[in-house]
């Protein structure tokens, strides 16, 4: 006699694979019947917010159970929604504040220590940005392709540098106060050479957890329309450059590394835990990533007159080209 639980794994497994055969047999009907539709209505989404780009039949599809471009080969409107959220640098020249000891770690091993979201992202942050645009399914434990896709699950596997724009922020104090050790520490300023698309500029939306145009568009008119939910290839990363209103004075950019992206090879990069949760990866500063060039340092407006020998010696001994600048000013005290 069989075993009861097997009968019932068995009789659950053929109800499903029935379930999504039945599924299958109606995407492969819309895709005939209804692409075109779906395609004009993306593209008059797209056109209305300005977009650099269309897509056609080949870049979007229905399935069993979603309307997307992940098992596509051709990512045109990933890259147009990329590309029209967060823009690509149009400098070259990025600060990052830290504290001394990070500076010479960074100096004399020649190497970024970039942490994960979980450390990096305020509370809330990364889930905000799903439930400010209508997307769903990222507090499900679920996957794709094998790859874990909750948000808990993403913000483990993606890590960050935070930079800001050059000299954008001489006058102002807080990156010092909040990043820097309150004055004591260094400012590192990097020519910054991406080989990655994942280095962006942050969106801050007006009001706060107003969204973002264009996403609140395609995933809101879309879904609605076909009755299925939407989803491309790069969502799980975006949400990592949409930031609380109340932080833009940082003007702030990330070079972000995916571990398990497919559209370069990370997964090799050993994450080392800080705790349960916050983890940290090392790149050199010369990677197939990206190239980070070292160009000037400034010592914080309360560092320590009596290291002042030390940080020179750094920069004469690992990195003798990068100009030592004179020490900030606190421009709060004026």
């Amino acid at each position: 006699m069989i075993d009861p639980i097997l009968q019932k794994n068995i009789i659950d497994w053929f109800s499903r694979m029935d379930s999504y055969e039945k599924r299958k047999e109606i995407a492969d009907e819309r895709n005939k019947t209804e692409l075109t539709n779906l395609v004009a209505d993306i593209n008059t989404i797209l056109l209305k917010h300005n977009s650099n780009g269309s897509i056609n039949n080949n870049q979007i599809a229905f399935n069993s159970d979603q309307i997307h471009n992940i098992y596509l080969k051709d990512k045109t409107l990933s890259n147009i929604l990329f590309d029209t959220c967060f823009p690509k640098p149009t400098i070259k020249v990025f600060s990052h504040y830290t504290t001394f000891q990070a500076f010479a770690n960074i100096v004399s091993s020649r190497t970024l220590r970039l942490y994960n979201l979980q450390k990096n992202h305020k509370a809330g942050e990364f889930a905000e940005f799903y439930e400010d645009h209508n997307i769903f399914g990222y507090n499900d434990k679920t996957k794709t392709l094998g790859i874990p896709t909750d948000k808990d699950s993403i913000m483990l596997e993606i890590f960050c540098l935070c930079l800001t724009a050059y000299g954008l922020d001489r006058f102002d104090t807080n990156k010092w106060r909040d990043f820097s050790d309150f004055g004591k520490g260094i400012r590192i300023d990097f020519e910054v050479h991406p080989h990655i698309a994942e280095f962006r500029k942050i969106y801050y939306p007006e009001p706060a957890k107003s969204g973002i145009p264009i996403l609140k568009d395609i995933f809101t008119i879309i879904p609605t329309e076909y009755n299925l939910p939407l989803n491309f290839t790069g969502i799980s990363k975006i949400g990592s450059y949409y930031i609380k209103n109340k932080f833009n004075s940082e003007n702030e950019y990330r070079f972000l590394i995916k571990r398990t992206s497919d559209e370069y090879i990370a997964h090799y990069l050993q994450p080392v835990k800080v705790d349960d949760k916050v983890a940290y990866i090392n790149i050199a500063l010369n990677s197939p990533f990206a190239d980070f060039e070292i160009v000037s340092i400034q010592p914080g407006y309360d560092f320590p007159n009596e290291d002042l020998a030390d940080v020179e010696e750094l920069i004469k001994t690992h990195s003798p080209e990068t100009d030592l600048l004179e020490k900030a000013i606190d421009y709060s005290q004026f």
